[in-house]
């Protein structure tokens, strides 16, 4: 018989061990941020941005908290940075990859590729200051830490907000999403071509459809992603997610969503796409080549773009495509899976999602707009439904688990 005492050491060092190995996760105390990355006021992506680093900057790390960490700048001042910022393995997708590389895996230059963001950033917000368009709408904070709180404690009451314990039926998420620069950029030009002169300014929406999708991707694998979500006006119902956390529902879509945990279930599909990069996934099966090749030798102007720029806005049009036709069966699938747990685990009834998808199904604007013969479709929605039956069983209702809240009812507009 093994010792009490020998058995709670060896726990101890094993506690040890595993809390060592994830610091070695991270960079040294003293290191240098990625380009563009946000710094906050305080720990969660709802607090106010101070810096977006433009510049190499070394910082020292203070302390980490909930996903957090408090960063030291040069000038002497903190803020809060996203953990999976310095996380060595985080996964930042393919787009820097595609623009890294050539076809003959020759290294683009780091600079170039900056600059060419930058410029692209710039130029874009630029030309829709100059159109007075309602763009400029999007890029703004819609919720505060007061707003979070004060949602937090009236879903989830004194107990605070559901944080997610484990489950043997539902796995741990093990990698590490960080949202680039590139994607942030990339994703206010893509939101402008979905939504341009059609966008619903709401607040009061917007905020609650805010805080909701913050509550479901904080139990995803990007739990300090952005998101910002808004309504535009369509007669189809429609929902768009693009790479840098922006969601847009369409109005008819609104419409048809009966309880929160339907909406949980909608935010949560788009989530899902965002977080694990569902179109640029997708440009691979349709064979898109976005090269960097134009980025060697002589740097010119091209029609008022850099050779890079013009491959950023290449690359650009061509996620538009992919977010604006809609997704492949496969990742419409994984994107249901994946929201449906998100909304389980923040504490919603997950099930209660299906019911939306199979009044979508039925919805006469369906008919044409979803089959689509490039992906040999003929029922694209009853493989979805199938799938989402078979979660019923991991996803079980319990008592605790909300369906409806006033909230809801009161900012949907019903009396």
């Amino acid at each position: 018989m093994v010792p009490l005492s020998v058995l709670i050491k060896v726990i101890l060092v094993n506690y040890l061990l595993i809390f060592t190995a994830a610091d070695y996760l991270f960079q040294n105390q003293n290191s240098s941020l990625p380009y563009g990355t946000v710094v906050r006021t305080g720990a969660g992506s709802f607090y106010p941005v101070i810096k977006i680093i433009d510049k190499p900057e070394s910082i020292t790390v203070l302390r980490k908290h909930e996903g957090w960490v408090e960063i030291k700048l040069d000038t002497g001042k903190s803020g809060w940075i996203s953990e999976n910022v310095l996380r060595k393995d985080r996964d930042e997708g393919d787009y820097l990859k595609r623009l890294k590389e050539s076809k003959e895996n020759v290294k683009v230059p780091q600079a170039i590729i900056v600059s060419a963001v930058k410029g692209f950033g710039d130029r874009y917000r630029e030309a829709i200051a100059e159109g007075n368009s309602n763009i400029l709408a999007l890029d703004r904070q819609l919720i505060t830490p007061q707003m979070w709180y004060d949602f937090v404690k009236r879903h989830y009451g004194s107990k605070g907000e559901k944080r997610w314990s484990g489950d043997r039926k539902l796995k741990r998420f093990t990698k590490s999403v960080h949202t680039s620069f590139l994607e942030r950029e990339l994703g206010l030009y893509i939101a402008s071509s979905l939504v341009r002169g059609k966008l619903i300014q709401d607040r009061k929406i917007e905020a609650y459809l805010s805080l909701m999708a913050t509550a479901l991707v904080r139990q995803s694998e990007a739990p300090n992603l952005s998101m910002r979500v808004y309504l535009f006006h369509s007669e189809r119902p429609a929902a768009y997610a693009t790479p840098n956390g922006m969601i847009f529902i369409s109005d008819e879509l609104w419409k048809m969503i009966k309880n929160e945990a339907e909406l949980a279930g909608l935010l949560g599909h788009e989530i899902a796409h965002v977080v694990h990069r569902h179109a640029a996934m997708e440009l691979e099966k349709r064979k898109t080549e976005i090269s960097a090749e134009m980025a060697f030798g002589e740097i010119r102007r091209l029609t008022g773009l850099s050779p890079m720029e013009k491959h950023l806005e290449n690359l650009a049009l061509a996620i538009y495509d992919v977010v604006n036709r809609g997704y492949i069966d496969e990742y419409e699938k994984d994107a249901d899976r994946l929201g449906s747990i998100y909304a389980y685990r923040a504490g919603w009834v997950a099930t209660e999602y299906r019911n939306l998808v199979e009044r979508l199904s039925k919805h006469p604007a369906m008919e044409k707009e979803f089959f689509d013969a490039e992906y040999s479709l003929t029922n694209p929605f009853k493989g979805r439904l199938d799938e989402l039956m078979k979660l019923r069983s991991k996803l079980k209702k319990k008592k605790e688990r909300i369906i409806n809240t006033p909230e809801f009812e009161r900012v949907r507009g019903y009396k």
